[in-house]
């Protein structure tokens, strides 16, 4: 040992037995390559299951997340602060997968007095009532179609009464109640305010793309469903075995604020936001990535609008959906992967045990020289330590590139159409491959000094005297299992 350092040692023996330290580097790297491959397997299976179900929920329909106001003042500070406070956490949260979202606001139920049906001075007098409400969505002239007349403005121009408003009615609305354009009605909560608001009818709309996203969620508004509240007491609106369908009146933000906020002070709604996103820019996330985002985005809106009801679940239903199948499809795969991966430490362990074998001389004189055991595992650290980082480096490179090849072969290629598949990098695949690699390492050197048998005059007792080959290893079944 003083004759010969250390470095030109470990590089006399990696010369001498390279074929045999190139077949323990090819079993390190099988080993790391292994570790990597099977939570990027599993992840990217999650992913293109993730991607396939986002992009059949966009086909179907639009990819919506709903934001339900708590009750607030209809005032325009209060509906525009909870507005900007949903718009923030969306644009926090959602980033480039938000595209915008759209306002609807209702105002209370009130009693309805049509041209043909109007009002009765007093309840209790057994008259039938219609019922009805104001009601605002955003953008509704850049999506409906006008069947007649024309898109509402917030006050009738020349109106005598300041109380007078300018609203637009569906197609079903002025079939079922015989309204039209130029038509009035009258609107109350009760018979016994003073205050009434009229509302001259412009148009009668209808959707100009019923399939598009934004009447995903409007649609309804224009056939709304019967009122379920009470009347009040003394008033009659339809029979026991009839349906009420309301009177739907569709007007401007300001007729809605301005006007009907004014007229009724006490007046409070519940704002609702339907926000749409991107389905094509939200797949580019990993799935916990989408999980932590939307989740978050349900803990921002209640923290800035404490109260409200946020809807993502046609975000996070399919991650819910995918986890809970996956869960049952990970065990059979790990368990393979578990025994190739026993079989690649056998193999490793194997191909170790016959290099202290056929390293025994050498051992033996490096032993007779005065080097113990604590040297000689620093030298096979030594050696085992640069056949680790190699693998560790190279292992999950390799794993990347089985895993998105994978996507080509004909299992998959009704899915991906012969591309390759969505890869998910976590810092668990290096960190797995990291400790397979020393694992192997700890392996190596361990294998390899217990293999020592000790100094010269062992080592030649040995060659002289070798212990019989067993049954086993004589016929090669070794070999065989």
């Amino acid at each position: 040992m003083q004759e010969l350092s250390v470095p030109r040692l470990i590089a006399r023996r990696l010369i001498e037995d390279w074929q045999i330290l190139v077949g323990t580097m090819v079993g390190m790297m099988a080993a790391t390559t292994l570790a990597a491959l099977a939570p990027l397997y599993l992840d990217s299976l999650e992913q293109l299951a993730f991607e396939q179900a986002i992009s059949r929920i966009s086909r179907q329909g639009s990819l919506r997340v709903d934001v339900f106001a708590p009750p607030l003042l209809l005032e325009q500070e209060a509906i525009d602060g909870a507005e900007q406070a949903v718009a923030d956490a969306l644009r926090a949260r959602a980033a480039d997968s938000y595209q915008g979202h759209e306002t609807y606001i209702r105002g209370t139920n009130s009693l309805v007095g049509l041209p043909n049906q109007p009002l009765p001075s007093e309840g209790g007098t057994g008259e039938r009532v219609a019922r009805g409400f104001v009601q605002h969505v955003s953008n509704l002239d850049r999506h409906a179609r006008f069947v007649s007349g024309r898109m509402s403005e917030a006050r009738v121009p020349g109106a005598a009464d300041p109380n007078t408003i300018e609203a637009a009615i569906s197609v079903q609305t002025a079939e079922r109640f015989m309204l039209g354009p130029g038509d009035t009605v009258e609107l109350t909560p009760d018979l016994q305010f003073e205050q009434r608001l009229f509302v001259t009818i412009t148009g009668v709309v209808e959707p100009d793309d019923p399939s598009s996203n934004y009447w995903g969620f409007a649609g309804v508004l224009l056939d709304p469903s019967p009122l379920a509240e009470a009347p009040p007491e003394g008033i009659t609106v339809a029979g026991e075995d009839e349906e009420e369908p309301p009177v739907a009146l569709l007007v401007t933000r300001s007729a809605m604020v301005d006007v009907v906020g004014a007229i009724y002070t006490t007046s409070v709604v519940r704002p609702a936001w339907f926000s749409f996103i991107d389905a094509e820019l939200l797949t580019q996330w990993s799935i916990a990535e989408v999980r932590r985002r939307f989740e978050g985005l349900e803990l921002d809106v209640v923290d800035g609008l404490p109260g409200a009801l946020v809807g993502a679940r046609s975000v996070l239903r399919p991650i819910d959906d995918i986890e809970r199948r996956s869960f049952f499809t990970k065990i059979p795969l790990l368990l393979l992967l578990a025994l190739m991966g026993v079989t690649i430490l056998f193999y490793l362990s194997t191909v170790v045990v016959y290099l202290a074998r056929i390293r025994e001389r050498d051992s033996a004189v490096l032993r007779s020289r005065g080097v113990g055991i604590l040297q000689l595992s620093r030298i096979y650290f030594l050696e085992g330590a640069a056949m680790a980082v190699v693998a560790i480096f190279v292992g999950p490179l390799l794993a990347i590139a089985a895993v998105s090849v994978a996507g080509l072969l004909p299992y998959f290629s009704g899915i991906t159409g012969f591309g390759l598949l969505p890869l998910v990098l976590t810092l668990d695949v290096f960190l797995l491959a990291a400790g397979a690699g020393l694992l192997c390492l700890g392996l190596f050197v361990a294998a390899a000094v217990l293999g020592t048998k000790g100094g010269v005059v062992m080592e030649r007792v040995q060659a002289a005297r070798p212990n019989a080959l067993p049954f086993f290893h004589r016929y090669y079944l070794d070999a065989v299992v």
